[in-house]
Formats: C-alpha cells, sequence, structure tokens
C-alpha cells in the first residue's frame, strides 16, 4: 500500500501597529491515509475533512462535508469552474508551464554559472602556477607546455 503524503501550509502575520514584524510559514507533512482514518473518529476536523476533498473530491462523504465546510465547497465550485472552462484550464496550464520553465531556466543559469566558476578558477590555477615559474626563471616553453598556456598569455604574466 502506498501512502500519499501532502502539505499542510499555515501563513502567519504578526502585526503591531499595522506593521507587519514578522511572517511565519508552517509546513506540516500529513499522510492522507491517516488523516482518512482520524476523520473516521473526528469528522468534524477541518484538516481530516480537507484530506478526504484532497484524496478524492467526488467522494460521497465529501458532498456531506461540503454541507459543513464553506470553504471546501467553494473549493469545489473553483474546480468545477476551472476543469469545465477551457479558457481558464488553458490558462492555468500556461501559468503552470511558465513556472515550470522558469524553475528550469534558473536551474540551468546556476549550472551554467558553476561551470564557468569551475573553468575561471581553473584557469586562474594555471597562471598563478605560470606566475611561479616566471619567478623560478623558468623557459617560457616549458611553462607552456606544463600549464596548457598559451605563451602570448605567460609573456602578459611578467
Amino acid at each position: 500500500m502506498s501512502k500519499k503524503l501532502t502539505f499542510s501550509i499555515s501563513y502567519y502575520k504578526i502585526k503591531i501597529n499595522l506593521l507587519v514584524v514578522i511572517n511565519y510559514i508552517f509546513i506540516v507533512p500529513i499522510e492522507i491515509p491517516k488523516a482518512i482514518r482520524l476523520y473516521a473518529k473526528m469528522p468534524q476536523n477541518p484538516i481530516c475533512q480537507w484530506m478526504m476533498f484532497l484524496d478524492n473530491p467526488n467522494q460521497k462523504e465529501v458532498a456531506s462535508i461540503m454541507e459543513e465546510n464553506k470553504a471546501i465547497k467553494k473549493a469545489i465550485g473553483e474546480l468545477e469552474q476551472v476543469s469545465g472552462d477551457e479558457k481558464i484550464r488553458r490558462i492555468a496550464e500556461l501559468k503552470e508551464k511558465y513556472i515550470r520553465d522558469e524553475q528550469a531556466s534558473l536551474e540551468y543559469a546556476k549550472d551554467e554559472g558553476y561551470k564557468t566558476g569551475i573553468e575561471e578558477g581553473r584557469n586562474e590555477n594555471k597562471r598563478e602556477i605560470a606566475r611561479n615559474m616566471l619567478r623560478k626563471q623558468m623557459p617560457l616553453e616549458l611553462i607552456a607546455e606544463l600549464t596548457s598556456l598559451p605563451q602570448n598569455e605567460i609573456e602578459k604574466l611578467k
């Protein structure tokens, strides 16, 4: 039996004199099967009600929950509206695609920056070795051979 896992996110702001001082986000992992079993014992628990909805919004129990929990009723209404309206569904898909593309672009840029940094570090290391060899008055040809740097670049290091 596989476990389904979701996260409950609560967002709190502490306000003092209408000024937001601190923002808190609590992320609490919740196992859906456990919450569903708990729902049998505590049907009034709003977290269990949400887990029932997230597990299967078309379940019979969810219809009865909707009468008690207006937020779930609103969520079902919006879910039906989004899934029923082709234009809104397409906009939601494009928004998700944009977010994924943006994340992929940032990850690619990060990887490229990392690779570039490593390459720059290696080149700087070669130049430092070449400087040390120049101080020891080693021949340019030997320095170029050992460091893989072009002779004209080694001459600039003098």
